[in-house]
């Protein structure tokens, strides 16, 4: 607008000029003479010397280009190393020709750029309305060119936070600080949405890091999407580094790892690490996976836990320890490393035997690592429940039904409603938990998306029938994402608040003659409509808001007759829509269909 306004006012001054003349007024028109030599007010005010050269050129023009003329010229520079000819001639017919300035390629000085002045000598060969000097800068940066890593020159990426899935044969190219010896850059092309993004590498701490860019991304909800590294994105909210905020590059195998979050305007999407393999490298397999497989004792009566494995080609030995369910494995894996907990050592077989310490029981997990010289190379772990020999608190209360409306309202789909099975804690009455309720029963999912290494219960907790909640629980399923967790709305307060302040701010649901509800909650939506939500659902460690459709319900085996039927019809209906519109999960990206983006855990 402001560029509309400043366009119109030009032209009405000259709409005003032009009528302050007559058809009297007569102008004299100054006679131009002469070759009329200048230097374009278009030209380049830096120029960036080859260090493999002798010389760049500068354009001259003239308006005049009827027979030839030399031009003498003057010059000025700070630096000796730059010589400009004293003339330059233009021969018939050319209006343009190039002043070679030469220089001497052992003089370079990376990083520094000297200023230049080239002056046309004689005023009568130059015009009176065009540029007789011309001052620019000349130099080298202190990146030297770019190169090709290796010889394919190409690399695959691995999304893992915003996109998922990963991109092969990417241009990959480096190049190398030539004042601060121990500094890289490496460029990886046709990224994204199709532009190019430039990791910085200090050799000497090891770190890989990423400025604020552009992914090429514009989405319909958030605006323009932005990669940077974690602790550039830390920086921006004004918290310290932290050492996984920080990419590495392993020379060695020429992988790149950096923790790369997505940044718009109402948060990010996740910073795990994502992972580019430059083509070319002959890589160790290290990979370890492991199931749990049950329980055995030997003849002398000591128990361990049985894991099914799946290890690299590399791996010779597995350190393995059982350890509570809630114990953070990558803990566990360092401290192993170090040395301060103590693993039993197998060869690398389908199959490993764990050791059960004596008093071990309830929520376990095998936790294994490959170690190789050292250093941690995998980590994998698998939970379980072991009571040994006593009595397990979790005992069967038969069917109920479940209304899913987590995983099915972040991906646009119709809320539904299955048979699972429920289980209650005696130890604990009123601790209800759903068997595997997204493992085969889940009607949405498909082969693959389950991981059956453990059972993913879901605890909801209705000790207290006004006050119940659902912690926050991984479901065992990946659409492709992220490993996806849920939780309820309410249990979001219950760390930093009294459970009886929570309970009266509204937060926490109800059970009622055997049903389970979550309260409701409202917010704006970005397109300004009323939007719904009773939980949280992670990608990751992305959050979104649970529940858009207000759905969630859990109907117990002791419901009242009523409630279970109204279940039943509502079950049998699901597998009715199912039958005619099945759900293609393929065509539904959350990113597409995502209600909103919370702050992170």
């Amino acid at each position: 607008m402001t560029l509309n306004k400043l366009f119109l006012g030009l032209f009405g001054l000259a709409a005003l000029t032009l009528a302050s003349c007559s058809d009297d007024d007569k102008y004299e028109w100054a006679t131009v003479s002469g070759p009329q030599v200048f230097f374009s007010d278009q030209l380049a005010t830096q120029y960036e010397i080859n260090p493999e050269g002798t010389s760049f050129n500068v354009p001259i023009s003239r308006a005049d280009d009827s027979g030839s003329v030399t031009v003498n010229l003057t010059s000025t520079t700070a630096n000796p190393m730059y010589s400009v000819p004293a003339s330059v001639t233009f021969n018939a017919g050319e209006k343009e020709v190039n002043i070679p300035i030469s220089y001497d390629p052992a003089k370079i000085e990376y990083g520094r750029y000297d200023s230049l002045t080239i002056k046309i000598a004689d005023d009568a060969q130059a015009t009176s309305w065009g540029t007789q000097e011309f001052t620019f800068t000349a130099g080298v940066t202190d990146w030297g060119p770019w190169e090709k890593w290796n010889s394919t020159g190409t690399a695959t990426y691995i999304y893992v936070n915003f996109w998922g899935g990963e991109d092969p044969n990417l241009p990959f190219v480096y190049r190398h600080n030539m004042i601060k010896t121990n500094l890289y850059q490496f460029r990886l092309s046709n990224w994204g949405y199709g532009v190019d993004i430039i990791f910085d590498y200090d050799e000497d701490t090891g770190y890989v890091t990423c400025a604020k860019q552009w992914t090429g991304y514009d989405h319909s909800s958030y605006g323009y999407v932005y990669a940077e590294d974690l602790n550039a994105y830390r920086a921006e909210k004004e918290a310290a580094p932290v050492e996984s905020g920080y990419g590495t590059f392993d020379k060695e195998q020429g992988i790149i790892t950096i923790p790369l979050a997505y940044v718009v305007d109402a948060g990010t999407f996740g910073y795990d690490p994502e992972y580019i393999y430059i083509d070319g490298y002959v890589r160790a397999d290290y990979t370890l996976d492991i199931a749990y497989a049950g329980i055995f004792t030997d003849v002398a009566g000591a128990t361990y836990a049985v894991a099914q494995a799946n290890a690299g080609a590399d791996v010779t030995e597995i350190s393995s320890i059982v350890i509570e369910a809630d114990v953070d494995p990558s803990a566990v894996a360092d401290a192993i490393v170090a040395g301060d907990i103590e693993a039993s050592v197998s060869e690398a077989s389908s199959q490993i035997y764990v050791p059960i310490e004596e008093g071990m029981t309830g929520k376990l997990q095998i936790v294994s690592v490959v170690i190789v010289n050292g250093e941690l190379k995998s980590v994998a772990s698998t939970p379980f429940e072991y009571y040994g020999g006593g009595v397990n608190p979790w005992q069967s209360r038969g069917t109920g039904y479940y209304t899913e409306d987590f995983i099915s309202g972040l991906y646009g789909a119709d809320p539904v409603t299955y048979e699972v099975e429920i289980e209650e804690n005696t130890d604990s009455p009123g601790l209800y938990r759903m068997v595997s309720p997204y493992g085969a029963a889940f009607p949405y999912n498909e082969d693959g998306d389950y991981d059956t290494s453990a059972p993913y219960n879901i605890e909801v907790n209705a000790e207290d029938p006004e006050g119940v909640f659902i912690e926050l629980q991984p479901t065992g399923v990946d659409w492709g994402s992220g490993p996806m967790s849920i939780m309820s709305w309410g249990a979001r307060y219950l760390g930093a608040n009294a459970f009886e302040d929570v309970k009266a701010a509204g937060y926490l649901g109800t059970l009622v003659n055997g049903v389970i509800t979550l309260p409701v909650f409202e917010r704006t939506a970005s397109d300004g409509s009323t939007a719904y939500y009773q939980g949280l659902i992670y990608l990751g460690d992305t959050g979104y808001y649970g529940c858009p459709d207000a759905a969630f319900k859990l109907v117990l085996p002791g419901a009242s007759a009523e409630a279970r039927a109204k279940a039943r019809s509502m079950a049998k209906a699901s597998t009715f829509a199912r039958h005619l519109n099945s759900f293609d999960k393929a065509k539904h990206k959350v990113t597409k269909y995502v209600r909103a983006l919370v702050p992170n855990k």
